[in-house]
C-alpha cells in the first residue's frame, strides 16, 4: 500500500517504499536492547506475541507509545504513516 495514496504497489514499489520506511519514528518503539535484538527480523505478530521460546511486546510495554501498537492487528505503511504523523503532532504541541 503507497501511504500517500492507500493504492496497491507493485512489489518492486511497495519494497522500496516499505524500506524507506523502516527507521521513520511512526515505526519505531522503545524496547530494551535484548528484546529489540531478539525480535529485530520476526513477523509483526511474533513481535508482539513472542515466538514461544521467547517473550514478545505485549509482555514488556510499559509506556503509552508502546501500549497503543498492541492495539493494531496489521502493521504496513498506512499505520507508519498514520502513527508518525501523531507522534510528529505530540512533538510540536
Amino acid at each position: 500500500m503507497d501511504p500517500n495514496t492507500g493504492n496497491e504497489l507493485n512489489y518492486e514499489g511497495g519494497k522500496e517504499i516499505r524500506n524507506s520506511m523502516i527507521y521513520w519514528i511512526g515505526n519505531m518503539t522503545l524496547l530494551r536492547a535484548r528484546l529489540n535484538t531478539t525480535l529485530r527480523n520476526h513477523s509483526f505478530d511474533i513481535k508482539l506475541n513472542g515466538d514461544g521460546r521467547n517473550k514478545g511486546i505485549k509482555e514488556y510495554a510499559d509506556l503509552s507509545i508502546t501500549k497503543e501498537i498492541l492495539k493494531e492487528k496489521i502493521w504496513n505503511e498506512i499505520k507508519i504513516k498514520e502513527r508518525t504523523e501523531r507522534i510528529c503532532k505530540e512533538i510540536k504541541r
